[in-house]
């Protein structure tokens, strides 16, 4: 789990990224007087969002939003998720998701971060071989 801080400029003076759901832990910007605010809510520390319950500022996937009674069919196969919101699943699930992967740092620089995870067919109960690349610069 790391924290990776990259430089900005002019109004956006830095970002400071987790590789653990890489999640967006800090955005300091200048406000109209040059004052500089944290613009994010969540939390300060990368081993805070161990427990974050709201996903906040962490990417969210390999599902996001609800899907319908936590099922689907693909190529005449079906799957079923675990119902976690009403009669639905949201966000694939709660404890497995991207929220909660610490991604590999593939590459940094003062002013970018590319984080990377790669998911095998089934690793997840989801079927497909999955290579996930996100970027923040």
């Amino acid at each position: 789990m790391k924290a990776i801080t990259l430089k900005g400029s002019d109004k956006l003076t830095k970002a400071v990224i987790s590789s653990y759901g890489a999640a967006i832990l800090s955005l300091i910007v200048k406000d109209k007087d040059g004052n500089e605010k944290d613009v994010v809510l969540g939390f300060n520390e990368p081993k805070d969002y161990e427990n974050n319950p709201a996903f906040f500022g962490a990417v969210v996937g390999p599902i996001a939003n609800r899907t319908k009674l936590g099922k689907f069919s693909l190529n005449g196969k079906n799957y079923e998720m675990e119902i976690n919101e009403g009669n639905n699943n949201l966000h694939f699930h709660f404890t497995k998701g991207f929220h909660k992967t610490d991604f590999e740092v593939a590459e940094a620089t003062d002013s970018k971060v590319t984080l990377t995870h790669s998911i095998k067919d089934m690793e997840d109960g989801l079927p497909g071989n999955r290579e996930v690349s996100i970027a923040y610069e």
